[in-house]
């Protein structure tokens, strides 16, 4: 009796310290959730701040300007504290992590108002958008089974375009204006992100950075895995993790955070796929069954390996 009275003490104990360490913006030095030393993160992971004042982008569709005196000293409050300013070019805060948990909810609000397959010509490329997590395992499963197998048989009809940031947070700080990094599985995943959107600015080829990508996801660890996939696909690991290390891995990851923060609907579950810039029930639900049909059913015209 003594041996299941510890067993189960031992696992409380193990609960409470994970609660423990992600009880402050979610994550704790003393806590290392992929086993991974905390101080081989990059300072802005570990600390999860940025300073918003290189972020000066252009008043584009897909931009913000920012910052300025009113987004600045204006931030809108969520019950996790001060988030992104609500008056930026797209109009809206960024929302608090108090949403539905990883499992597709089954509606999408206004998804009825959208038709399941687009307006595209007859022939034309079809565009394809995934939104998604690193460490996600919805994520992981729909890369290396749905999204990579897809392109190799269909990369000539099909244009695809990788975001990795998903249900993460950038939390602005007032007193010290700067941003905070939560991401949805912990500062490894922040990082994970980091790198798989350094690769991709480095490696603009979709097929380059998708094999990269996938042979990442693959792993137990998608975070941990990225020198051993950059050595296997002949990328330069030293870029990639300058990339990731330094200033323009956040720029990166705040620009993937604008991207997915402004769609709509907004983004409830990951992996979240558009086809050419539209999100349905339908299209989300049949293309984690079977991307392959939905590109072949959107593509409109007959394809050799549809």
């Amino acid at each position: 009796m003594w041996w299941f009275v510890l067993v189960c003490w031992t696992l409380v104990v193990a609960r409470l310290q994970n609660v423990e360490a992600q009880s402050s913006y979610g994550y704790d030095s003393r806590y290392d959730f992929n086993r991974r030393s905390y101080a081989a993160y990059p300072s802005y992971i570990r600390t999860r701040i940025i300073n918003p004042s290189v972020y000066q982008f252009s008043n584009s569709a897909s931009r913000v300007i920012y910052p300025s005196a009113n987004t600045v000293n204006n931030p809108s409050n969520t019950p996790l504290g001060v988030a992104y300013p609500s008056n930026t070019a797209f109009g809206v805060a960024y929302p608090n992590t108090n949403t539905p948990g990883e499992r597709y909810p089954g509606n999408v609000p206004n998804a009825g108002t959208v038709r399941v397959f687009t307006s595209a010509a007859k022939g034309d490329k079809v565009n394809l958008d995934v939104y998604y997590e690193t460490n996600c395992p919805d994520s992981m499963r729909f890369i290396v089974n749905q999204l990579s197998p897809t392109f190799r048989d269909l990369e000539d009809i099909v244009d695809v375009r990788l975001i990795p940031f998903g249900k993460a947070q950038a939390l602005y700080d007032p007193t010290s204006n700067k941003y905070e990094f939560q991401c949805h599985h912990g500062f490894a995943e922040c990082y994970g992100n980091t790198v798989q959107g350094c690769a991709i600015s480095l490696y603009p080829d979709v097929e380059t950075h998708l094999n990269f990508i996938s042979c990442m996801e693959s792993y137990p660890r998608p975070s941990d895995s990225g020198q051993k996939c950059a050595r296997r696909q002949s990328l330069d690991w030293r870029k990639i993790s300058k990339c990731a290390d330094g200033e323009e891995g956040k720029q990166i990851l705040f620009r993937n955070g604008e991207l997915t923060k402004s769609l709509q609907p907004a983004v409830t579950f990951v992996p979240w796929i558009n086809i050419n810039k539209v999100h349905t029930d339908s299209i989300q639900r049949n293309s984690l069954r079977n991307l392959k049909s939905v590109i072949c059913d959107e593509y409109k015209r007959p394809h050799p390996k549809c």
